[in-house]
């Protein structure tokens, strides 16, 4: 513990300052952290339909300490931006990539069934090929269809999950600094 006599108050006035700027980097760091878990547990789940094949996207969410003391929080996953923000169905670009993951999210859902054999295994791969080259031409069409609103949500839209948390972080960030607090000067 620090001893700082009363008639310094330039030394008070420091310590309280370090003591001050420790509390909110805290703060802000627990901040971070609950706010991934609602993005997680409360925000994800709760949208129609939820992007959650294989929990990717939202484990994707990470806290970022800032050289200035702030915390960003952001998604890892090289998708996040367009289930975040959209995308419009002229900047879908069909190639061989997007027709392979579409491929394997198609397998993976089991929309071609579970295939017990090599045989069986050749013609899943290639019907789950067939329904991904519809799901990528669904996207490209404008919004107006069922599809083409749930892949690129007019391309204005998306999920905007950080916004919602954002919404979120005022009333967390004040509950972390009085906990802080209230840890600090007892």
């Amino acid at each position: 513990m620090t001893t700082i006599p009363i008639d310094r108050p330039d030394q008070l006035a420091e310590h309280l300052s370090k003591q001050v700027k420790s509390i909110v980097s805290r703060a802000l760091m627990s901040s971070a952290m609950r706010l991934i878990g609602v993005i997680q547990n409360d925000l994800i789940p709760s949208e129609d339909p939820p992007p959650i094949l294989n929990r990717h996207y939202a484990s994707g969410w990470i806290p970022e300490p800032q050289p200035n003391g702030d915390v960003h929080i952001k998604n890892t996953m090289p998708y996040a931006a367009v289930i975040e923000w959209g995308a419009k169905a002229e900047n879908i670009k069909i190639g061989r990539a997007m027709i392979e993951a579409l491929t394997e999210w198609v397998i993976t859902k089991g929309l071609v069934g579970r295939p017990k054999n090599a045989v069986q295994r050749a013609q899943a791969q290639f019907e789950a090929r067939n329904m991904a080259w519809a799901i990528a031409q669904a996207m490209k069409n404008p919004p107006s269809g069922k599809m083409g609103g749930i892949f690129n949500r007019n391309g204005q839209n998306g999920l905007r999950i950080a916004e919602k948390a954002g919404k979120r972080a005022p009333e967390i960030v004040s509950e972390e600094i009085a906990r802080e607090s209230k840890k600090a000067f007892k």
